[in-house]
C-alpha cells in the first residue's frame, strides 16, 4: 500500500464542516489480500472488514472539558503530566551529572492555540489535529524541566474573530479584535486555580497561524502575565501593536517561527517588524526561527524523484512539534546561559 500524505489510504482522514473545521469521519474499509504469503502453511484469502478500536498511546493523560466562564464558556483540551516519572526522571538526571536539586513542587504550564481548522465544538480536534500530542511526549515534557501540564483550548469558530458580520472584510479579519480575548483569558485562569501545583511563573503560551494570531493578541492584551510565548507563523500585523501594547511586551522572552515561502502569511507585515522593533526596544531573548521551505524529515514523506516531500510553506508548526527550531533569524545557534538551545529548552528555562 503507497504510504504518504498524498495517499488518502494510507493516511489520516478529516473531513470539514460548513466551517472549514476538521471534524472526525467514520472510515470504514475492507482489505483483501491479493497476493499468496509464503510460509510452511502459505497463508491466502485473508479479508479484513471489521474496526476493532482506535489505537493511539500518545493520546494517555489527555481529556477535555468546558470552561465555567459564563459569558462565553470554552471547550478544551489538556494534558496532565506524569509528575512520578518527572521526578524519577529528575533523580537520575541528579546522580548523573551529581548535582542536588530537588524535584520541584510546581510545575510549567504550556497553552497551546489551534489553527482555523482545529475550531468547533470538539476539543479532541485541538491537540489530535497535527502533532499537538508531541508536546506531551517524554522527550519534551522532559525539556521542559521533567514535566508540564498542556491546556489546548477550543474556538468554537476560530481566534480571529472580533464578531464581525462580514467574514469577507479583509481589514476585519486581521483586526486585533477578537471576542475570545477575556473568554480564554477566564479559562486560563480557572485551568491554573483548579490545579495547584502549576507553577504561575512559568506559564507558556503559543500557538499557529490563527493560534499565532491569539498568541499575540493575549500577550499584548496580559503582558504581565506569561512568562514567554511561541508563536508559529503568526499573522497578527506589527502596525496593529500599539506604542502602549509594545512596551508591556518588549521585553518578554518571545520565540517565533517562520517559513520565508508561507503562502498565507507574509512575515513582512508580522512577524520580521515586530521582531526587528522588539531587537531595536533592546530585548536580547527574542528569536525568530526562520525556514525556507518546509520539508520532511521523518524520511517517511518521499516525492516521485525520491527527495523529501515539501509540506506546505505555512506548516512551520512541523518544525515546532519535533523540536527542531534551534537557529535565530540570522543564522546562528540560540544560547541560554552559554550553551545551545532547542526551541522547547529554552522555553523550560524562562521564568516570570
Amino acid at each position: 500500500m503507497p504510504y504518504g500524505p498524498l495517499h488518502p489510504l494510507a493516511c489520516s482522514q478529516a473531513a470539514f464542516n460548513s466551517f472549514s473545521h476538521n471534524v472526525f469521519v467514520n472510515y470504514d474499509c475492507r482489505v483483501s489480500q491479493v497476493e499468496e504469503i509464503a510460509a510452511k502453511v502459505p497463508i491466502s484469502g485473508m479479508v479484513f472488514d471489521k474496526f476493532d478500536g482506535d489505537l493511539c498511546p500518545q493520546l494517555k493523560g489527555w481529556q477535555n472539558g468546558v470552561s465555567h466562564y459564563e459569558a462565553l464558556p470554552l471547550g478544551y483540551g489538556w494534558f496532565t503530566p506524569d509528575f512520578e516519572e518527572a521526578a524519577e526522571y529528575l533523580r537520575h538526571w541528579n546522580a548523573f551529572y551529581t548535582v542536588d536539586r530537588e524535584s520541584p513542587k510546581s510545575w510549567p504550564l504550556v497553552v497551546w492555540l489551534h489553527g482555523a481548522g482545529e475550531g468547533g465544538t470538539d476539543p479532541t480536534v485541538t491537540y489530535t489535529g497535527n502533532n499537538v500530542v508531541n508536546l506531551s511526549s517524554t522527550e519534551i515534557q522532559h525539556k521542559l524541566g521533567g514535566a508540564a501540564y498542556i491546556l489546548a483550548p477550543q474556538a468554537p469558530t476560530f481566534w480571529m474573530d472580533s464578531g464581525r458580520e462580514n467574514r469577507d472584510d479583509f481589514e476585519e479579519m486581521y483586526s486585533p479584535v477578537s471576542k475570545y480575548t477575556k473568554a480564554l483569558k477566564a479559562l486560563i485562569d480557572e485551568f491554573v486555580e483548579i490545579h495547584k501545583n502549576i507553577d504561575r511563573n512559568r506559564i507558556y503560551i503559543g500557538g499557529c497561524s490563527n493560534g499565532g494570531y491569539m498568541t499575540m493578541r493575549m500577550i499584548t492584551a496580559y503582558p504581565e502575565y506569561f512568562a514567554a510565548a511561541f508563536p508559529v507563523c503568526e499573522p497578527y500585523l506589527a502596525s496593529a501593536i500599539t506604542d502602549e501594547e509594545f512596551e508591556g511586551i518588549k521585553n518578554l522572552p518571545i520565540w517565533f517561527t517562520q517559513c520565508a515561502k508561507d503562502p498565507l502569511v507574509p512575515p513582512e507585515t508580522s512577524v520580521l517588524p515586530t521582531y526587528r522593533r522588539l531587537k531595536a526596544a533592546g530585548n536580547d531573548n527574542v528569536h525568530v526561527s526562520y525556514f525556507e521551505k518546509i520539508i520532511d524529515r521523518t524520511g517517511l514523506f518521499k516525492n516521485s524523484d525520491g527527495t523529501p516531500y515539501e509540506y506546505n510553506g505555512h506548516f512551520s508548526w512541523v518544525y515546532v512539534y519535533t523540536d527542531e527550531c534551534i537557529y535565530d533569524l540570522d543564522g546562528a545557534r540560540v544560547m541560554h546561559e552559554g550553551s545551545p538551545v532547542t526551541l522547547w529548552q529554552w522555553m523550560g528555562k524562562q521564568h516570570r
